[in-house]
């Protein structure tokens, strides 16, 4: 059994460091394919740990890609609103310049930013209060279905 138990170990340990060599070899590709589309690995994308350098880059460049449904000048106004909700100073910079490269206008990025206000503005009210959700929900289909006869006429 003691000779099982040491066997099994090895066994681990062997793949474990194959596991290592790999993210090593997964990383320095990563870090080349960043280097190559960024012209510099920057700092902030060198404090993400070396073996999760490799997924964080897949999900960097997937939240870009020309293939999402809405369209880049939306998704950065909406992350441009949601940084400044957070807050976090480096995304908004980060955000707005991708907004105005994106099209944007500075009264558009305002405006998003103001959405973003409100809705938390809002989610802060109804989440400090007593209101039962399912209330919520059947008070606020009321709603709709009251402005959208409205609309009608």
């Amino acid at each position: 059994m003691k000779v099982l138990i040491q066997l099994s170990f090895a066994a681990t340990l062997f793949l474990v460091s194959s596991s290592i060599s790999a993210q090593s070899s997964d990383y320095e590709k990563t870090k080349a394919e960043i280097i190559q589309a960024l012209g510099v690995m920057p700092e902030f994308v060198r404090e993400v740990p070396k073996q999760l350098l490799p997924m964080a880059w897949q999900h960097f460049t997937s939240s870009n890609n020309p293939e999402n449904k809405i369209p880049a000048k939306y998704m950065e106004l909406i992350k441009l609103a949601v940084s400044a909700q957070i807050p976090c100073q480096y995304c908004v910079h980060a955000h707005k310049v991708n907004a105005e490269l994106a099209g944007a206008s500075e009264e558009e990025m305002k405006e998003a930013v103001m959405h973003g206000a409100w809705v938390r503005h809002w989610s802060t009210l109804a989440q400090s209060t007593t209101l039962d959700l399912n209330t919520f929900k059947k008070e606020y289909k009321g709603i709709v279905e009251y402005m959208t006869e409205q609309a009608k006429k």
